[in-house]
């Protein structure tokens, strides 16, 4: 309490989280807890949704315990969080979520994680991916789809559906009935369609990774045979809790988009160690700074 008073604060930081589900942002909230605890504070976490008054209530109710600085956590990089917080008179940093103009944003290198397993495909000999994408209506699938094309091609094939195990099967069934020119790599964009998509080729006789190779986007250890595009949301919450305890000291971060990259797990590798060092002080480098990775997705 004497530091808190003396210093002017109050020790305490809220996360805002925007996804019903909080699949995203509890390991943000590890994450960002991790990185903090050295330093004293404690956060406070919030659901959100996408529900403006629920919103609303939840920073009005953080601005009442006078914490220090908001994250705010989203679904995708374009999404904007329900509520406008730009006028908040405290550091505000956007994890996953579109923020203001001059705005610091943190979010996972998806392009890039897209082009070095693309890249690691075409050199084991796989030129016919196809993308599995989740639903069009999201925009973070849009997104990821966007990505997935920009790096095997404008041509190369997406289809959209349900994030599930089910639809994963279906769409792969009808893929190896219906398609003369069969892919010889199947790209996910969750761990419930690629594990669909296994049981499907499984179905078909068809080996994995020897026949067809199959990539996912996830967190956690991968199905077995499958390379994983993991986000590392935890290391990502680690940094832009830096960034902001940054901004509280009264520290200048430039604004921009910082891009952190993604863990390539290889099929049969455990995907339960800490990040590299890569990432690690992210803050102290500029939009300008390639090994920054800020803005243009």
């Amino acid at each position: 309490m004497a530091r808190a008073l003396l210093s002017r604060r109050s020790f305490t930081i809220g996360l805002l989280a925007g996804d019903p589900d909080g699949s995203i942002s509890m390991p943000v909230a590890r994450g960002v807890a991790e990185a903090t605890l050295a330093d004293g504070v404690s956060v406070f976490y919030c659901a959100a949704s996408h529900d403006p008054t629920v919103a609303r209530k939840h920073v009005e109710a953080m601005l009442d315990k006078h914490v220090d600085g908001l994250l705010v956590v989203g679904e995708a990089l374009e999404a904007p969080f329900p509520i406008d917080l730009s006028a908040l008179a405290l550091p505000v940093v956007h994890v996953l979520s579109a923020g203001p103009p001059d705005g610091i944003v943190f979010a996972p290198d998806e392009g890039e994680a897209f082009r070095r397993t693309l890249q690691d495909l075409r050199t084991a000999g796989r030129q016919r991916p196809v993308y599995l994408a989740g639903p069009s209506e999201s925009v973070a699938c849009r997104q990821r789809a966007l990505a997935f094309r920009a790096a095997a091609g404008w041509d190369a094939p997406v289809l959209f559906g349900a994030v599930s195990e089910l639809w994963g099967r279906m769409e792969v069934d009808r893929l190896w009935q219906s398609v003369e020119h069969l892919p010889d790599a199947v790209l996910c964009g969750a761990t419930p369609i690629a594990q669909g998509a296994l049981a499907a080729l499984a179905e078909h006789g068809v080996r994995v990774p020897a026949d067809v190779a199959v990539a996912t986007f996830g967190d956690g250890d991968p199905p077995p045979h499958v390379t994983l595009m993991d986000p590392d949301l935890e290391a990502l919450g680690a940094a832009a809790a830096r960034a902001l305890l940054e901004m509280i000291g009264e520290t200048e971060v430039r604004p921009g988009r910082y891009l952190l990259p993604c863990r390539i797990v290889p099929p049969g590798a455990a995907c339960n160690t800490a990040s590299g060092g890569a990432v690690q002080d992210v803050t102290a480098r500029s939009p300008g700074d390639r090994r920054g990775a800020p803005s243009v997705a």
